[in-house]
């Protein structure tokens, strides 16, 4: 009720309440027991005071550091709330961008995953240099659970790491390697993925002078011509060709 009160300096005290009490462990589980991620985003989002909304967006993020309840929290519409602060405040975008990561350090797939999953497949046009490597290290932790590696792939992650990889800094474009690397360690998802442009993507990284990244981009194509009906592709794409110039970038290491 507080919240919506017309008065600026009780809703400020409100914001500033919901987060120092999502700092508690014990505080944070009662806040989502009483579904309190709408009332917070709705506080965040009605409101010109940049530190309300900085109180909201940490609040939130807090919550997504709890370890289990991730599927409630997305159900009570955490995914939407983040990407609406971002859209409204630019200087919110890398607070709510490791909102939406935490979302992904998981083991195992979870209910409603996939408004994760999505979430990322849209910031990777984000013209931020910060929220697209935290987007690359999301869809890296997203390819690290097994069950939904073709999920990803059916959801365009290989344009989105081609989308990321473009112009990025060193570090964003390793993670894009890694990304590769483990989606193309599932035998069911390597022909999904030459048919949607792994190959052209490996092709564009292999200029790369990073030796780790290197590295990874050989070992995917490697386990990309396992499947014999990939071998075409991989040698009118590039996949050859990449090889070519990894071995002259580093005979040594790779």
């Amino acid at each position: 009720v507080l919240s919506k009160d017309e008065n600026v300096n009780v809703r400020k005290a409100c914001a500033g309440a919901l987060r120092r009490m999502s700092q508690h462990k014990e505080l944070c589980e009662q806040l989502v027991m009483h579904n309190a991620v709408p009332v917070i985003s709705e506080l965040g989002m009605s409101t010109n005071d940049a530190a309300v909304a900085c109180d909201c967006g940490s609040a939130l993020v807090n919550l997504t550091i709890m370890d289990g309840i991730e599927a409630k929290l997305v159900e009570d519409g955490i995914v939407v709330s983040f990407l609406s602060l971002m859209n409204q405040r630019e200087d919110l975008a890398e607070l709510c961008s490791c909102g939406l990561f935490n979302l992904t350090c998981v083991d195992h797939p979870y209910m409603y995953m996939e408004r994760v999953i999505k979430a990322f497949v849209s910031l990777a046009s984000s013209p931020l240099g910060v929220v697209k490597h935290i987007c690359a290290a999301a869809l890296c932790n997203l390819s690290d659970v097994k069950p939904i590696r073709s999920r990803i792939v059916e959801e365009g992650v290989v344009q989105v790491v081609g989308l990321l990889a473009r112009g990025a800094e060193a570090r964003t474009r390793r993670v894009c390697a890694i990304v590769l690397h483990s989606l193309a360690s599932s035998r069911n998802c390597r022909a999904d993925m030459v048919s949607k442009g792994t190959v052209q993507v490996l092709y564009a990284l292999s200029s790369d002078v990073d030796t780790i990244t290197l590295h990874y981009i050989a070992s995917a194509i490697i386990r990309l011509a396992m499947d014999q009906q990939n071998l075409p592709r991989l040698v009118h794409e590039g996949g050859v060709t990449a090889l070519c110039n990894i071995c002259l970038r580093c005979p040594r290491e790779i």
